[in-house]
Parts: C-alpha cells; structure tokens; sequence
C-alpha cells in the first residue's frame, strides 16, 4: 500500500518552497530546491494525475512549467529537465484531472482548459463577472468549483469544458451554483459524489453554504462571529472544518450537532467554548488560516496559515501532531499517496509548450461557409453570363436572316444590350455587396464586443461600490 503524505507550497521564491512531508514523522520525503524556476515567484503548484509523474509550477512572471518527478539516487530532491511556456497572464489556480491528460488553469476571471499531450488550448470560459478566488476539482474528476469575488458560485462538468474545443462559442452552461454569499468567497470543497456531489463553500461575509448539486438548493448555512477563510470535509462527509481569519479552527459533526429542522437550515457557531471546552478548537495559529485539509480516512486535519506555518492535527482530540514553517504563505496543503513507481525511473517530460492560442474549430467552419459562399454567389453570375451571351448570339442570327428590320426593332435590341450590361454590373455590384456585408457583419460583432466590455466593467463598478457600502455599515459603532 502507498504511503500517505502531505505535499506543502508556500508562495515564495526562495528553495524548498514546495515540500512532501510525512504526517507521522514530520520528516520530508520530497523536496524541491527550485533552480529551474530561476528565482520565480510560485503561485500555484499541483502534481499532475493521480500518478504524480509531473508537477506543474504557475509562477508570477505569467509562465507554467511542467518538472517531470525524477528522484535524485543519493539526495531526495527533484532534478530534471522542464519544460516552461510563457501564457501571457499570471495563472492564480491550477487543478489536474486525475487522468493527468488535462489541467484546468483560473486566472482573472476565466478558466482555461489544457491538452497536456500536444499542449493545445481546448477552451476559454469567462461565465464569471469578477475575478475568481476560489478554484477545485472533485478527486473523481468529473466535476469542477469555482467561485468568484461578488460571492457567486458555479460548478462546472469538466467534460463540457474539454468538449467545448467542437463548438463555436466560448461561453459553456454551467452544471449548477448558487449565490448566497455577499461578499468574495474564500475557499471551496467539492465532494466525489457525481451527480449527487455537495459543494462546501466559506465566505467573507462570516457564512459558510453547504450546496447539493442534485437537488440545486443550499443544504445548510452556517454564521459565525469572524469572516471564513478555509474549509474542508472528511472523506464520508461527516464533518465539516471551518477556519477563520484570525487562525482559529472548528468542527461541526453533521451526525451529532443539533441541526435546524427548518426549510432552510441555519446554525451559528460561536468562537467561545462552553465550559472551556476546547475539542473542537484548534489552538496553534495566530494569523489568517489559508488552507486545510483532511487526509483519506478522516482521522487528521492539516492547516496553513499565511505567515508560512502548517501544523497536522489530530482530529479526534485535537492534538498538534506535527508542525512546520515555510518561507511565504501557504497555497496549497493536500494528503496525497506517494507514487513509489516513479522513485528512481527516467520519466520522459512533458515537452510540449502549452499554446495560448484555442484550437476550436470555429475559425475553419466560418471560412468553410465563406468558401461555399461565394462560390455560390460566383457560380450565379457564371450562369448570368452565360445565358445573356446566348441570348446576345441568337439575337444576332435573327437579324442577319432578317432584312430590313425597322427602327423600333433596332430600338429594342439597344435596350436588350442596355439591359445586359445593367445586369452584369448588378451582378457584379451583388458580388461586391456580399463581401461588403460580411466586413460590416465583422464590425458590428466588434462593436457589441466592446459594449459587452464596458457593461461587464459597469456592472464590476456597481458591486464595487455596494460592496464598501456594505463593509461601511458593518463596521459603523451604534
């Protein structure tokens, strides 16, 4: 059975900023030193696939670099060859489908769908008014969360956005969402349920939303005295783990706390215990909690905090396992299983620059349809042609069979050839009006463009502003 273990990064550009730790001994299995980041910013990290033979780095210079998982005979460290591709723009989540074909990137407010094979870009889906701060994707694979800074929440089937490479639009319906939550939403949990799948999220508006993707209503919301900033759930979905921004930690046990009974569920939970009662408190952070976690059987908990520290807890009691102190914030905090295949083998990198560019094929169905046309437009004045020249060829055998034709006949054949000649600069005009049509076709698609930008932007000011009315009353003394 694969060992257990705790993959830590931190967002820095010192070394060793991205650790694999052993939650019983505390001791690192894995480290990475970083050279081949050239003292580049981590902004994110994930291992790709389920078998952990690539790790992919986003670094704040707009750059993702894929390493290949090759240890070192005498050190445990990471030395390879890696492959970096400059996207354009600083990608602020990555998450990997467990196939460790694809990787789903959040940047701004859009999410960018990757082909790791050939590096092809396979869709971009900008659903999302602001930008987005919260970002998973279901250990299953099959479901994708993100969530966005005016408080909105939208789950995602990932085999839309990687299918959305055939269609022709880069807007994709989402799967299911809500938007209970006011204000920007900190962190996600999704669980591997399918269809049946519930969505944890926390918020900074001091509520957290437990959401159920099969009936597309809010399961339970939970209000506390301090805004949220982490959450997670335990593998049978059992407990849920809430933390705040001042470093504090609690459980909520669905199967023994006295929940509500009401339509719609409500509980609070207070910071202060009861009797000193301190099981469901975890006391080791003192400032902003950015992660946690729980490992495959539920029994530990792991938290970062954005000082640089990570502690594993003990879940039944509450005890400090092990703990530990990066050098920046903590970004990412998982239990993963280590690959023992991968120690010692020459794996092959991933050699393919991702492309910036979307490989959807609408570009080739426009100028399919633009071929055929005009070609059509083409084959018509052909056979205009063609038939005013036979007519002119018979007009010309009638009158030199036939003498002394009169002067309205003359009249007559000079209107006919009046008459060819207006339809062949019709049908040249006709010609001419198409493409004029498509170029103003091309504009006018410009144009709502720019106006779809500047509503989005209106409509961004709008929350911006009711927003800081909102946090403004919430911080007036009565």
């Amino acid at each position: 059975m694969n060992k257990e273990s705790l993959f830590v990064c931190a967002r820095s550009d010192e070394p060793f900023s991205i650790l694999t730790i052993d939650p019983v001994s505390g001791a690192n299995c894995l480290a990475f030193q970083g050279n081949e980041l050239q003292n580049g910013t981590i902004n994110s990290a994930t291992f790709i696939g389920q078998d952990q033979t690539h790790l992919c780095i986003s670094l704040e210079d707009k750059s993702l670099m894929t390493i290949p998982m090759k240890y070192k005979k005498s050190k445990k460290t990471l030395a390879a060859n890696s492959t970096r591709s400059f996207i354009g723009f600083k990608a602020n989540f990555i998450v990997s489908h467990p196939s460790g074909d694809f990787i789903f990137v959040a940047a701004d407010n859009k999410i960018y769908t990757w082909e790791l094979r050939g590096g092809n870009m396979l869709s971009i889906i900008d659903e999302h008014l602001r930008e987005i701060s919260a970002f998973r994707i279901s250990t299953c694979g099959s479901l994708l969360a993100s969530a966005s800074m005016d408080g909105a929440v939208k789950i995602w089937l990932t085999s839309s956005l990687i299918s959305q490479r055939n269609q022709s639009s880069h807007i994709c319906s989402q799967l299911g969402g809500h938007s209970s939550h006011t204000l920007e939403v900190n962190d996600l949990y999704i669980t591997s349920s399918g269809m049946s799948a519930r969505i944890f999220s926390v918020s900074a508006d001091y509520s957290a939303c437990l959401y159920s993707l099969a009936t597309n209503q809010i399961l339970l919301k939970i209000t506390c005295d301090h805004p949220l900033s982490a959450c997670c759930m335990d593998g049978a979905e059992r407990r849920l783990f809430l933390a705040s921004i001042n470093g504090q930690i609690r459980t909520i046990d669905l199967m023994q706390s006295e929940l509500p009974k009401d339509s719609f569920q409500r509980m609070k939970v207070e910071n202060e215990q009861i009797d000193n009662n301190t099981e469901n408190s975890f006391q080791f952070h003192n400032s902003r909690i950015q992660q946690l976690c729980a490992n495959l059987d539920g029994s530990r908990l792991a938290s970062g905090d954005s000082s640089g520290a990570y502690a594993i807890w003990d879940v039944t009691n509450g005890q400090l396992l092990q703990n530990g102190q990066m050098k920046g914030p903590i970004i990412v905090l998982s239990f993963i299983l280590e690959n023992l295949s991968a120690a010692g083998t020459s794996l092959p990198p991933l050699n393919k620059q991702l492309s910036t560019v979307s490989k959807s094929n609408f570009a080739v169905k426009h100028a399919n349809l633009n071929k055929v046309y005009f070609e059509k437009s083409l084959q018509e004045h052909f056979d205009k042609l063609l038939r005013n020249a036979n007519a002119s060829a018979l007009r010309c055998e009638f009158q030199s069979s036939v003498e002394g034709t009169s002067n309205d006949n003359i009249q007559q054949q000079q209107q006919d050839n009046n008459l060819n000649e207006e339809n062949l600069e019709s049908a040249d005009v006709s010609s001419i009006e198409s493409t004029t049509n498509v170029e103003q076709l091309k504009q006018r698609i410009k144009i709502l463009e720019r106006e779809l930008a500047r509503v989005v932007q209106i409509n961004a000011e709008i929350y911006d502003y009711a927003a800081n009315l909102t946090i403004d009353e919430d911080n007036l003394v009565i």
